[in-house]
């Protein structure tokens, strides 16, 4: 008869002893690594360059808006235009008096220039230099008043300064400044010229007295 044979069961603990055995077995040589790694790795904390990169954070930029089409105000309508009332229809025109029309003032003639110059002329006393230029013409523009008084700087009334009423005065030789000074000296004491009744209700009135020296001067 044979012999029985011998059957050895295993439990699940006993083979586990083992595998736990070998996992602790490897973590340790894995800590025993680490631990103669680490002194070769540098420190994170000692690294001057770790941590020193500045970021910055940009917002980013918001599409430009919409541009808004202006408002366009409907063109107003014209005004109505109005009816000029005429002045014929209305009830103020039998009571207006018309405007007198403006009176056209009328220049001296030639006659009444020539009475105010020989005013002039016979009070002058013209340096004897100027006998040597009888074809020298002489121009000057007054204004008579009213009162047979010359306005401006020829005027009775004003200061004696002959430049202040000769154009260029200060600027002519002497020979020039003395002709110039013995006319303006006679159209002062001209003054005040006697002006007929029709010549007066003209003034003021301007008027050129022009004339060649060889036509007044004295012989």
């Amino acid at each position: 008869m044979a012999a029985p044979s011998s059957v050895f069961v295993t439990s699940p603990q006993s083979r586990a002893v083992p595998f736990t055995a070998a996992a602790l077995s490897l973590l340790v040589h894995v800590l025993a690594a680490l631990a103669w790694i680490r002194p070769q790795l540098p420190d994170p904390t000692d690294d001057p360059a770790v941590g020193a990169v500045a970021v910055e954070i940009v917002p980013a930029p918001l599409p430009p808006a919409p541009v808004k089409a202006p408002d366009v105000e409907p063109a107003a309508p014209p005004p109505e235009a109005k009816v000029i009332p005429q002045l014929d229809d209305a009830p103020v025109a039998a009571l207006s008096t018309p405007w007198p029309a403006a009176a056209k003032k009328v220049p001296p003639t030639r006659s009444e220039r020539d009475k105010v110059l020989a005013q002039v002329v016979r009070l002058w006393a013209p340096p004897q230099a100027l006998a040597a230029y009888p074809e020298a013409e002489f121009e000057v523009r007054v204004t008579v008043l009213a009162d047979g008084t010359l306005a401006g700087a020829f005027s009775i009334r004003a200061p004696y300064d002959p430049g202040a009423a000769i154009e260029g005065y200060a600027a002519s030789d002497s020979f020039k400044r003395e002709v110039s000074e013995s006319f303006y000296r006679a159209l002062r004491k001209a003054q005040p010229l006697r002006l007929p009744p029709a010549l007066a209700a003209k003034a003021p009135f301007d008027v050129v007295l022009e004339f060649r020296v060889r036509d007044v001067m004295k012989r």
